[in-house]
């Protein structure tokens, strides 16, 4: 027999479309909300901010006049001015005609890349914490990360509280936002103790409350590295920072992420920098990374920045990424690549201040000279802002992640 019936075989769509995992979006828990922006028109939000006294005169003649000091008070300013948008455009018929419908299921991954951006944008405000625990608190070198092991992790929320106390923080709920990193180190440590809690880990791998601090896992926490430019660069020296390659070059040419020596480290530290912070600019110090169609370059825009931090030193901060991806190639080793470190987030009481004016609000309409194409479009508005009182409910954690 030599049948042939395979023409009568149909194939069949699902009616699933396979399902994206997000990040767990943590912001809206942690921060103060600030309502005034939700109802009032303006873009800036002014506190007042007292100059604190902490000294009483003393008495040492009854009969002479009371001395007093100056009442001063000065203001802070939280600016509404970070606004993104998401979009895309589709025919009705494309729609119509599509199962599980398009513009829906899109809709739900727009509103993801708004939210991702304010919890990056929320979580990096850690770098403005008042209070910093790094190895140096918890038996290690200070100014180093921490090298997570089972025998140190249960430290770290101590240290963090020994901050608060310092600084007389003493009311708020107390928080953390860490990483699947620290949590996995963490879950060791507690479910290999003959404890109630860590029978309940065993079980189910603890998430809640640890040391005092409610715990929340995310992706998104922030991350830095190190460059020192000890020397002039070589031709063709390279950092590869998030995937993208920058190259130093006597000779600028036209490749994309080439950055001018200029005869020396300085200039060489300057023009890199220059690049990182302005990834769309072309110039005589750098060649520019593309245009905001590409992702790498959005990201960039949104999520990177190079900070000098000395005349040498060039640190590296990346927002929502959860573990720094950055690697050096030079013939010197006067310069290097140190302190790659990831940032966890813990806080007592409500920070930082978190003003939104509109979220993931809809917009859009019928695109001009297209039959039935209708463009859509989501936007959020929204400033964040650590005052000085808030940062002292902060303190950033640094974590060893040059092996994560």
């Amino acid at each position: 027999m030599a049948n042939n019936v395979t023409a009568q075989f149909p194939e069949i769509w699902d009616d699933k479309i396979q399902e994206t995992f997000y990040n767990n979006n943590v912001a809206r828990n942690i921060v103060e909300s600030v309502p005034w922006a939700i109802n009032n028109k303006g873009d800036t939000l002014h506190r007042v901010k007292r100059t604190e006294q902490t000294e009483a005169f003393a008495v040492t003649d009854r009969y002479a006049d009371v001395s007093q000091y100056d009442v001063v008070r000065t203001d802070e300013s939280l600016s509404i001015n970070s606004e993104y948008v998401v979009s895309f455009r589709m025919a009705s018929k494309d729609n119509f005609q599509a199962s599980p419908k398009l513009i829906a299921d899109e809709a739900e991954n727009q509103a993801q890349i708004l939210s991702d951006q304010i919890d990056s944008d929320v979580l990096g405000e850690i770098f403005n914490a008042a209070s910093t625990v790094d190895a140096g608190n918890v038996g290690g070198s200070a100014g180093a990360g921490i090298t997570l092991t089972e025998a140190n992790v249960y430290k770290i929320p101590n240290a963090v509280t020994k901050k608060f106390q310092r600084l007389n923080v003493n009311n708020g709920m107390m928080r953390a936002v860490v990483s699947p990193d620290y949590m996995e180190i963490r879950n060791n440590s507690v479910t290999s103790r003959v404890t109630e809690l860590g029978d309940k880990a065993v079980i189910r791998p603890y998430k809640g409350e640890y040391g005092g601090y409610d715990h929340y896992v995310s992706n998104l926490i922030a991350g830095s590295a190190v460059i020192t430019w000890g020397a002039t660069p070589t031709d063709g020296d390279i950092i590869v920072l998030e995937g993208q390659t920058f190259t130093a070059k006597t000779t600028l040419g036209s490749t994309a992420g080439n950055f001018a020596i200029g005869g020396s480290a300085t200039n060489a530290k300057l023009a890199f920098e220059t690049l990182v912070n302005a990834p769309t600019v072309t110039d005589s110090t750098g060649v520019a990374l593309g245009t905001t169609a590409s992702s790498t370059v959005r990201m960039f825009i949104n999520k990177i920045s190079a900070v000098a931090t000395s005349s040498t030193l060039t640190t590296v901060r990346v927002f929502g990424t959860g573990v720094i991806s950055i690697s050096v190639t030079f013939a010197s080793g006067s310069n290097t690549l140190t302190k790659q470190k990831q940032h966890l987030f813990f806080e007592k009481g409500d920070a930082p201040a978190l003003a939104i004016q509109y979220d993931k609000v809809p917009d859009g309409g019928r695109v001009d000279g297209k039959y039935k194409v209708e463009e859509y479009i989501w936007g959020s508005l929204y400033g964040v802002k650590t005052f000085t009182d808030l940062a002292k409910r902060l303190v950033n954690v640094e974590i060893d992640a040059s092996a994560l």
